[in-house]
């Protein structure tokens, strides 16, 4: 599933307080200033899925990014992030958890 959500700013000119990132061990942020965007790579330890680990460090990023009011810094540069992209540092991991062959009956209306 791909969606995208718009994050708010609290104050869009406000300086960056923190240029440095959270020690993570299941994720990998990456920013770029060009898209303004924040990827974030989820490489859970042991079987890929959603444990409390791996869903405090995405908490984690996200007090991250508010205490810094929205905004990244990357090559020398301080931006707004206007999107965030999370996805499987796994190419052999397309899906993060439910029921694949569910949601295909549910389409067909079966």
């Amino acid at each position: 599933m791909n969606a995208m959500s718009e994050v708010k700013y609290l104050h869009s000119h406000a300086a960056i307080t923190d240029v440095s990132q959270p020690a993570y061990q299941q994720i990998e942020v990456v920013h770029d200033a060009e898209t303004r965007s924040a990827w974030t790579y989820l490489k859970p330890r042991g079987r890929a899925c959603f444990t409390l680990g791996l869903l405090g460090e995405l908490r984690l990023r996200d007090k991250h990014l508010e205490a810094n009011r929205g905004q990244a810094w990357s090559g020398g540069e301080v931006f707004p992030i206007e999107y965030q992209i999370v996805a499987s540092a796994n190419p052999k991991v397309f899906s993060w958890g439910g029921r694949p062959g569910a949601v295909r009956h549910a389409d067909q209306g079966t």
